[in-house]
């Protein structure tokens, strides 16, 4: 499926110039010329990037439709352009969660780089949550079965171990799960987030 993109600028020949080129290279992409009409569009539609200039008239700037998207959808990447390079704007708009910030007049090659670096955030976003849904479904309880009494002991051990944030030693003989018992004390542990290192 084609990355959909929304580029909201109130200048037409920037909205045309990004979506016809960015149309070239394969992208789907809609245009909106303020942020009002841009946000309606993104409220009816899926977009995986938003381009969108930081200072427009309308009552509604690039930082207020930054905010909205990513409350609306988090995955989505924002890109902020601007005609006023100002330090401050560009450091907010990254710390609110903008993708990448970049000043007007730019190069087409700017905008493509600027996509190209966030579908491939994306991309890797999404591998990491599959990657981890399998790691979960592998490591859960459900995949150490056992029916005896020493090893309904070891799951209540480990779910108590989970909980706590102290050092634990697995011993055990080659094969007999010590791995299985790490990964499911990590995954109901509060460092579910963190790496897990074999």
């Amino acid at each position: 499926m084609n990355t959909r993109i929304l580029v909201i600028d109130d200048k037409e020949n920037i909205r045309m110039l990004v979506s016809e080129h960015l149309a070239s290279l394969g992208y789907e992409v809609k245009t909106a010329k303020d942020g009002p009409t841009g946000l309606k569009l993104f409220n009816e539609n899926i977009f995986e990037i938003v381009i969108t200039d930081i200072k427009m008239p309308g009552g509604m700037d690039g930082m207020e439709i930054l905010e909205q998207v990513k409350e609306t959808s988090q995955e989505t990447a924002v890109i902020m352009i601007t005609a006023f390079a100002d330090m401050d704007d560009a450091i907010n708009a990254l710390k609110r969660g903008a993708s990448d910030y970049l000043k007007k007049p730019f190069k087409l090659e700017d905008i493509e780089s600027a996509v190209e670096k966030a579908v491939s955030a994306q991309r890797l976003m999404l591998q990491n949550r599959l990657l981890r849904r399998e790691v979960e479904k592998k490591y859960n309880f459900s995949n150490i079965i056992a029916k005896s009494e020493p090893m309904k002991r070891v799951f209540d051990a480990i779910e108590r171990l989970a909980l706590s944030s102290s050092t634990v030693l697995i011993s055990g003989e080659t094969g007999t799960g010590k791995e299985l018992v790490a990964w499911a004390i990590h995954d109901n542990s509060r460092r579910r987030e963190r790496s897990f290192v074999v």
